[in-house]
Order: structure tokens, then sequence, then C-alpha cells
């Protein structure tokens, strides 16, 4: 089980979500998919409610 976080430029959490899988993020699939989920999310100006953005991005299964 993991948490991902992420935070915009002012050091701001702007995303949380407990993975239930172990990432390997020295897979350079994993570290795009978290990317783009970053990407995503700086998009956006509020904290985003949705649980599931980094499992969805990664196909993973709860």
């Amino acid at each position: 089980m993991q948490t991902i976080k992420f935070y915009n430029d002012n050091n701001k959490l702007i995303y949380e979500e407990t993975v239930y899988s172990k990432l390997n993020i020295k897979k350079k699939k994993t570290r795009l998919a978290l990317d783009q989920v970053l990407d995503r999310l700086n998009e956006r100006t509020a904290y985003v409610e949705s649980k599931n953005l980094v499992m969805l991005s990664l196909n993973l299964r709860h």
C-alpha cells in the first residue's frame, strides 16, 4: 500500500490517493502515467475529490 500525493508549485496538496499495489517509479510507463495525472490536476484550481485517478491511469485494481 502506498500513498501518492501531488503538490502544486506553492507546495499545497492538490491530490492524494492510496494505492493498494506496489508502484515501481523506475518504470517509464509508471512515471509517464503519474506525469499525466499531475498535468490533469494542474489544469484544475481546486482540490480534486475523485480518489481513483492514479489507479485508473495505471489500470490497477483495488
